[in-house]
């Protein structure tokens, strides 16, 4: 998925969305955050202007039918950015597609 899309998931109990991420930013990064419906999810400190990271979102079952995902960064100079987020929806009628990157939950939770 990209910035701005939704996933529709028939059961969030067997898969967790996986997050892969690339930020460039135009001066040093402090911190870049994936945030999960408003709430700090994972945290990755900055390590020069650029930071690359994947992340699995164990925290299944949802905690609601729709949620949201964005990434917030921090640079040193003091200037912030946001992603669009991606929205992942519970939706038993539809089935994961083959090439959706998840992984799958082997406590079935």
């Amino acid at each position: 998925l990209v910035m701005g899309q939704e996933l529709r998931m028939s059961n969030p109990r067997e898969y967790q969305p996986r997050f892969k991420a690339r930020v460039v930013g135009t001066a040093d990064i402090e911190s870049v955050t994936l945030v999960c419906n408003n709430q700090d999810l994972y945290v990755v400190p900055g390590k020069g202007r650029e930071v690359e990271f994947e992340y699995v979102d164990l925290n299944m079952p949802f905690p609601q039918p729709s949620n949201w995902y964005y990434l917030r960064v921090i640079q040193k100079d003091g200037n912030w950015a946001w992603a669009s987020p991606i929205w992942v929806t519970h939706d038993p009628s539809r089935k994961v597609p083959a090439h959706f990157p998840a992984v799958r939950n082997p406590n079935g939770r």
